[in-house]
């Protein structure tokens, strides 16, 4: 979990322990978890259709992936 979903949690745990949680909250956090779904898929969707057509292509997709996630883990590390 990163610092957004910990701050997420510490907001919901002051709102329920404040009594103030009414519909609203659930129908906002319900569509806000549908939005971000729903556009990962599309993104998913996307690198199927669109990159993921040849053996070449899905290396390259897999390189960057592996590369983006060294230069993050990196900079988790050493920051």
């Amino acid at each position: 979990m990163g610092i957004g979903g910990v701050r997420g949690m510490l907001v919901t745990l002051g709102m329920v322990e404040a009594g103030s949680v009414d519909l609203t909250m659930v129908l906002a956090f319900s569509l806000g978890v549908m939005v971000i779904f729903v556009g990962f898929g599309s993104v998913i969707l996307y690198i199927n259709k669109n990159l993921l057509n040849s053996k070449q292509n899905l290396k390259r997709v897999f390189a960057t992936a592996g590369v983006i996630s060294v230069v993050v883990g990196s900079n988790m590390l050493l920051g």
